[in-house]
């Protein structure tokens, strides 16, 4: 007899579309017993549609500032606005969103 047996299958190069798509894997044995196990997964390679649509670009600000953003996607996580380096706001686990917040540019 035999002793149980562990393999890894590696698939390197395996292309699909976005969607939900079925992984099946089958075992068999030598008797013929077979046995089965199902999965859904979720491809999803479209990025996000990102947008600053106020203040625009090459604009000149002072005093408080609207600033709007838009993001959107099928799966969306989060987004985070960033002025400089300083992270300004993150927004989690929305639906496909349009966001505003306020910004008082810091005078020299």
């Amino acid at each position: 007899m035999e002793p149980n047996r562990h393999t890894n299958i590696h698939i390197k190069h395996f292309k699909v579309g976005d969607g939900v798509h079925k992984l099946i894997l089958e075992a068999l044995d030598k008797a013929g017993n077979r046995a089965e196990s199902t999965i859904s997964v979720i491809v999803d390679n479209t990025p996000p549609t990102v947008e600053i649509q106020q203040p625009r670009d090459g604009s000149f600000i002072n005093g408080l500032v609207l600033v709007e953003l838009r993001a959107e996607d099928e799966n969306f996580d989060y987004m985070e606005l960033t002025i400089e380096s300083w992270v300004t706001g993150k927004v989690d686990n929305t639906p496909p969103t349009i966001n505003s917040l306020t910004w008082i540019p810091l005078q020299p």
